[in-house]
């Protein structure tokens, strides 16, 4: 089943929300880019690639912002099908190397490498083939998520705590839709920040570590308010993998989950 479009459009329609209404609890994230030169406006992500056959994104604290990438901004004709296909499709096989690397195109008509995305693809690879009926691949056995989908740079999400504090409010609505309506129920949160940020969103049934090395290798049980299952398998930041051995241990409590669920479908 693909993310639906449904999903997508509550994210588009939450940005260009925060344009035009000047009390949007994410207004700051439009100001931060305009003060700091990032025009037009890039908007926030629903999510990247268009299905997760095994149930599992992995999150990621909030998209950067860059000022080479093609993205899709806050530009008069814009429609939501271009917004939606752009990250729908953004794994697909046109924006993929001859090697099958995934990659980005920039303004200037060259292409690059995302390190994350594809560490997270020879993460996958690596350890949860066999439960893919082939190899794997981001946007049909996962998707890249994030716990916050307004862009900045360098985990901005506010300057002062009340602007951090009304961010994840706000966010943590766009994640319930994502566990309850959208075929996720493996979240694997990306370091300290996606740690912390997606234990405070979701109830589980055990204290969850500070440190993401402490958290890594473990698995977390919650429920939704509806009463789904989620489970939380964290690691640490894929643009810097850990070592083979935290992979194995982490690879391993995310079949574990898979297999767990599925018995009970």
């Amino acid at each position: 089943m693909e993310i639906s479009k449904n999903y997508s459009k509550m994210v588009f329609d939450d940005a260009i929300e925060s344009v035009k209404n000047p009390n949007h609890p994410c207004r700051h994230f439009y100001q931060w880019q305009k003060r700091n030169g990032y025009t037009p406006y890039q908007l926030p992500e629903p999510f990247s690639g268009k299905k997760a056959s095994l149930g599992i994104a992995f999150i990621g604290l909030n998209p950067s912002v860059t000022f080479d990438e093609i993205i899709p901004c806050y530009e008069e004709g814009l429609t939501f099908e271009q917004y939606d296909t752009y990250f729908r499709k953004r794994f697909d096989p046109a924006n993929r190397d001859r090697m099958e690397k995934l990659t980005i195109k920039y303004k200037n008509g060259s292409t690059g490498k995302p390190k994350l995305w594809n560490s997270i693809e020879n993460f996958g690879k690596k350890y949860l083939n066999h439960i893919c009926n082939g190899s794997f691949a981001l946007g049909e056995h996962a998707i890249l998520s994030q716990a916050i989908r307004y862009k900045s740079k360098n985990g901005w999400y506010g300057d002062t705590a009340e602007e951090k504090s009304r961010t994840l409010l706000h966010q943590k609505k766009f994640i319930e839709q994502l566990i309850e309506n959208e075929g996720i129920n493996i979240l694997v949160p990306m370091g300290n920040d996606a740690l912390e940020i997606i234990s405070s969103m979701v109830k589980f049934n055990k204290v969850i570590p500070d440190k993401i090395t402490e958290a890594m290798g473990h698995r977390y049980s919650g429920h939704t308010t509806s009463g789904k299952e989620i489970i939380m398998c964290p690691i640490k930041h894929l643009s810097y993998p850990p070592s083979h051995e935290s992979q194995q241990k982490v690879a391993s409590e995310i079949l574990a989950s898979y297999t767990h669920l599925n018995q009970k479908i």
